[in-house]
């Protein structure tokens, strides 16, 4: 799939970040796209304030320290 602006997808905080009430892959909605693999995120934390990510890049070409995007899982009902 291609990132678009509004699409919903999942953020991974990176692993030197502190989880977010126990979590660390939130809700966001793309509000940049810069290529195929780099995006700009506005982050749903549960229990707390949206905030901004910049320059998220996607899951397979993240450094696992840094903090990536990935599509959410689909699931078969």
């Amino acid at each position: 799939m291609k990132p678009t602006v509004g699409r919903i997808v999942i953020f991974k905080q990176g692993s030197a970040e502190q989880p977010r009430n126990g979590q660390i892959e939130h809700p966001a909605i793309i509000t940049h796209v810069f290529n195929d693999t780099t995006v700009n995120l506005q982050v749903f934390f549960d229990g707390g304030p949206v905030s901004a990510a910049t320059s998220v890049p996607y899951e397979n070409t993240a450094d696992p320290i840094s903090a990536s995007w990935s599509w959410p899982p689909r699931v078969e009902g």
